[in-house]
């Protein structure tokens, strides 16, 4: 009969227990992965105590002097003893399905209280399930496959404390190496901690040549009297005491104009504290600058150089080589202009030798430049005197005409004189002077040659117009000239402006008190005098347009006069 009921509703205790069984291992899943979520939130707990002690006997360390080579290993081997008595206590702890059908539960309403049901039933040993229980155990393993129960954690909570773990092992990790204590620190003279001494700065870098103050700060019990010893290599060492300021527990001195690296500590009351470090540092700075000038060839001047000196001058087109001698190798130096732009000119550097150059700079233009140093170790240079490039312009000749002044009315038989004086800063090659007869072909008179530099040379000459063939109503245009050679090494012509010669009759009669003749009629043509003179004017006005046109058209490079052409 019982075995027509078993079959009857489609169960036995066979099933039952199976079912059973894969509900109770989908729970153990679920309890295994809370059990490691509350394991990680127990070692970052461990982990940040750690780091939080550490950080305490640290800061006690750096205040009272006092250190010990116990503290390291200790913390370390119980924090990692901690740890792993607290993962293995979470994982193999024995499984509660009561208490994680319960976190079921309230993540998942919709069970209505049917895992909890499931898992607090209990099959006696031999007898049959009812019906009842064996839905009871269907329909909770049918969920289970439906269902994922291990979000009891969300996925947000447990990764959060993944890394909360990680952060906290990370601060252990940084804060238990500051607790090393070498042998030096060992075999110290024994610190104070009962006087609860504090020294300022402690290990620290100086410049050199700086004052290094140290200040003692007690927290405690007063000694009498606080001494400073100061050692430097190959030096004995020296004492200073210390002046108590005032009602303060502070005690001060100062080491000046500290030269090299030094060790320090305070001795009171029978006691030392540990030995602190100064290291010395310098910024990189530049000590000389000699300068070698390479001058352009046409100035005719040998090299030249010019030792210690910030500033230089000369002609545009010198090339310069420098030499910056520094107090100390550097990594990196180079020339930044002061205008707007921050122009920027890398310099060599020799690695290992307090040296770097600038060879064969060629000076075009004016400049200031700061010198920017960086050394090794990242420190730069500190702002300086700048250094001055001054280009000098390579001027054209100066070219004086004091005879004759202006245009001139000769006859056709006499003689134009020509004076004046030349002047060039480096020197002019030949000069002259160029003349045409209007209508006829230009010709130039040299009137001398080599002209010294800065050498003002007069030069005079008598132009016959008669000997140049012209004839009476002729115009003739003349210049003065120079030559010289230009920045780029090419001969360079400078000429004055165009000046003029109205060759009027021979038998030209002036007559004194000779009244004008009166005007002409209105819209009738000018008497031919006037009209001549007008014809005149306007061909120096062409004549002198075409000169300025070509003579400001010249390249520097192009030595030549510049030719005045006829009006057709």
């Amino acid at each position: 009969m019982d075995g027509t009921k078993e079959r009857c509703y489609g169960f036995n205790r066979r099933n039952d227990i199976m079912m059973e069984n894969h509900l109770r291992e989908r729970l153990k899943r679920v309890i295994a992965h809370r059990q490691w979520y509350v394991a990680s939130w127990y070692v970052a707990g461990c982990w940040g105590l750690v780091a939080l002690v550490g950080a305490a006997f640290y800061f006690v360390a750096r205040q009272t002097a006092w250190n010990s080579a116990l503290t390291l290993p200790l913390l370390a081997c119980g924090g990692l003893a901690a740890s792993v008595w607290l993962l293995y206590r979470s994982i193999e702890a024995k499984p509660d399905f009561r208490s994680i059908a319960l976190h079921i539960e309230r993540r998942h309403p919709d069970l209505k209280g049917l895992l909890l049901t499931a898992v607090q039933q209990e099959l006696p040993q031999g007898k049959t399930p009812n019906y009842l229980q064996y839905r009871v155990l269907q329909q909770a393993l049918e969920l289970s496959n439906l269902q994922d129960w291990r979000d009891v954690v969300p996925k947000s909570r447990f990764w959060l404390a993944q890394g909360v773990n990680v952060v906290a092992f990370a601060l252990a990790m940084l804060v238990l190496p500051k607790l090393y204590v070498g042998p030096s620190s060992i075999t110290a003279p024994p610190a104070a901690p009962l006087w609860g001494v504090s020294v300022d700065p402690g290990d620290t870098q100086l410049e050199k040549g700086e004052t290094l103050v140290v200040l003692a700060r007690f927290g405690g019990q007063l000694p009498t009297g606080v001494d400073l010893v100061v050692r430097t290599s190959g030096q004995t060492p020296r004492q200073v005491a210390l002046v108590k300021n005032l009602s303060d527990p502070v005690f001060s001195g100062s080491i000046p104009e500290v030269a090299q690296d030094l060790t320090y500590h305070l001795e009171y009351a029978g006691r030392s504290t540990a030995e602190y470090k100064v290291q010395v540092f310098e910024h990189p700075r530049l000590e000389r600058a000699d300068v070698v000038f390479k001058f352009p060839a046409y100035t005719g001047l040998p090299d030249k150089a010019q030792p210690n000196t910030r500033r230089v001058s000369a002609v545009e087109g010198t090339l310069l080589d420098w030499t910056f001698n520094l107090n100390k190798p550097v990594k990196s130096a180079q020339l930044v202009s002061r205008d707007a732009s921050k122009t920027v000119i890398p310099l060599e550097v020799t690695a290992g030798q307090a040296v770097v150059r600038l060879p064969q700079f060629a000076l075009t233009a004016s400049q200031s430049y700061d010198l920017q140093l960086v050394d090794a170790d990242g420190r730069a240079s500190k702002p300086a005197q700048p250094l001055v490039f001054d280009a000098l312009v390579n001027r054209p000749p100066e070219i004086k005409l004091t005879t004759p002044r202006g245009d001139v009315k000769p006859s056709a038989v006499e003689e134009v004189a020509f004076a004046g004086t030349v002047l060039d800063d480096f020197g002019s090659p030949a000069y002259g002077i160029g003349y045409q007869v209007v209508g006829g072909e230009e010709k130039s008179i040299e009137l001398g040659k080599d002209v010294a530099s800065r050498e003002k040379r007069a030069f005079s000459h008598l132009l016959a117009l008669e000997e140049i063939g012209v004839k009476p109503q002729d115009l003739v245009s003349w210049y003065v000239w120079a030559d010289d050679i230009g920045p780029d090494g090419n001969l360079r012509r400078t000429t004055t402006d165009l000046f003029f010669g109205e060759v009027r009759p021979f038998d030209q009669v002036f007559r004194e008190n000779q009244q004008p003749q009166s005007p002409p009629p209105p819209g009738g043509p000018p008497p031919p005098q006037q009209q001549r003179q007008r014809l005149v004017e306007l061909q120096k006005q062409i004549i002198t347009a075409t000169f300025n046109i070509q003579r400001n058209s010249r390249t520097p490079a192009r030595a030549g006069a510049p030719k005045a052409p006829a009006p057709k």
